[in-house]
């Protein structure tokens, strides 16, 4: 017969009760050393639990992506949060699963294009920012909260036309290049130039919607190379073969820049215009 945590703490404490009447200070002693292994026990175990909800919500995140399932990305988000939410202010896996969070709610958006999960990713990536710059990690830490934040930002800017959202943009990237190292310096700049660049494009642009970002060195809002890692912000290209022009924006009689249409690690990236600039 299954027996629940309270009701063997009760039997405990009644078998207490009944060696204080009887004197018997063995069988107290027995309780106590019982007790005292499960209070030790349960320690362990709510130390791992941040652990165990964070590898959970990493499998949630896998079946959301093979099954291309929106609830699954749901629970998976929920489960980074609730791992975050199992650290100390102070630690810096805080910020950093609230961060995996905002993450999964952008790649549900790749499926859904529902401008909803953008900002709830927005939301999520702003209190992981908040909680890094808790942490004795900075600057390393601020530097990848603040540009999550200001990319995913800037994307909002370029979905919705979003003037405000693109400000707050520009000002998280400009966190992330103040603190970032030289390595880095390249990718963020690259970013906030974009940013900067889709500014003046929604400034000036009136009654027309604004095209999407698209710049003289054909730079996307990520210079990374899905698959490679490289900057191709130095060649300007995309690959010309499927799947990253496989969405009408991407095709090459249409100069714009569109996402891929597969899930994995880069659904906040675009493809860029498949003719090389001139």
């Amino acid at each position: 017969m299954k027996v629940g945590l309270s009701e063997l703490l009760q039997r405990c404490m009644d078998e207490v009760l009944r060696a204080v009447e009887g004197q018997d200070l063995k069988s107290i002693d027995q309780v106590i050393a019982y007790l005292t292994a499960l209070d030790e026990a349960l320690r362990e175990a709510a130390d791992a639990l941040p652990v165990l909800r964070y590898a959970l919500g990493t499998a949630w995140r896998a079946r959301a992506e093979v099954a291309v399932s929106a609830a699954a990305y749901d629970t998976a988000a929920a489960l980074f949060s609730e791992a975050a939410e199992g650290h100390a202010e102070d630690d810096p896996r805080r910020g950093a699963y609230r961060m995996q969070a905002g993450e999964t709610l952008i790649a549900k958006f790749d499926h859904s294009e529902d401008l909803k999960d953008v900002d709830d990713a927005v939301a999520v990536l702003r209190t992981a920012f908040t909680e890094v710059s808790r942490t004795a990690e900075a600057p390393g830490g601020i530097v990848e909260a603040a540009g999550r934040l200001g990319h995913t930002l800037a994307y909002r800017a370029h979905l919705a036309s979003d003037l405000e959202a693109l400000g707050e943009s520009i000002r998280m990237l400009r966190t992330a290049v103040d603190h970032c190292t030289a390595e880095e310096s390249e990718r963020w700049r690259a970013v906030m130039a974009n940013a900067m660049h889709l500014h003046g494009r929604l400034t000036t642009v009136s009654a027309d919607p604004p095209s999407p970002l698209v710049t003289e060195n054909r730079r996307t809002l990520d210079v990374s190379d899905p698959t490679t890692g490289s900057c191709w912000s130095r060649t300007g290209c995309c690959p010309t073969s499927p799947p990253w022009w496989r969405r009408k924006d991407c095709l090459p009689e249409r100069p714009w820049i569109g996402r891929p249409t597969r899930p994995g690690p880069w659904t906040l990236r675009w493809c860029c215009p498949l003719r090389r600039a001139r």
